[in-house]
């Protein structure tokens, strides 16, 4: 799969995604093992998935996306009233997504500190202060 950074990751619009599927326009992939970010990941409640860029076409502004796709989904879409095929949980490639359909998203890691901290300026001696460019 492409992994176009090690801090970022690629989701994808959630229905978009599975009404096609639905639609029977996803194949089965079976071009990476396991990865645990696009199944851990898929069980949050959110409007978009993770999804792995498979390929790019500039020229159409679409890509090629590996996603996870997991049955208990389709349940739920069962209850709309949708019309499903039956698919276990499974990796499935969407080629020709269009590109308003993918976020990229920084990743928050569980061991990292991101919030502001505020520090009063009366703490830093004024020499820290200097913004200027001489050095």
């Amino acid at each position: 799969s492409h992994a176009w950074s090690d801090v970022h990751m690629t989701f994808c619009f959630r229905l978009k995604l599975y009404d096609e599927t639905l639609a029977g326009n996803a194949a089965e992939f079976h071009g990476f093992d396991k990865d645990k970010e696009l199944i851990d990941l898929n069980n949050f409640e959110s409007s978009f998935l993770p999804c792995k860029i498979q390929e790019a076409n500039r020229e159409k502004e679409t890509f090629d996306v590996v996603y996870y796709y997991d049955v208990d989904h389709e349940v739920m879409s069962k209850k709309i009233g949708r019309k499903l095929k039956i698919y276990s949980s499974k990796y499935l490639i969407m080629k020709d997504l269009p590109a308003e359909s993918v976020q990229f998203s920084e990743k928050k890691s569980p061991i990292s500190f991101r919030h502001e901290i505020l520090i009063p300026d009366d703490m830093f001696p004024e020499s820290w202060k200097d913004l200027s460019n001489d050095f």
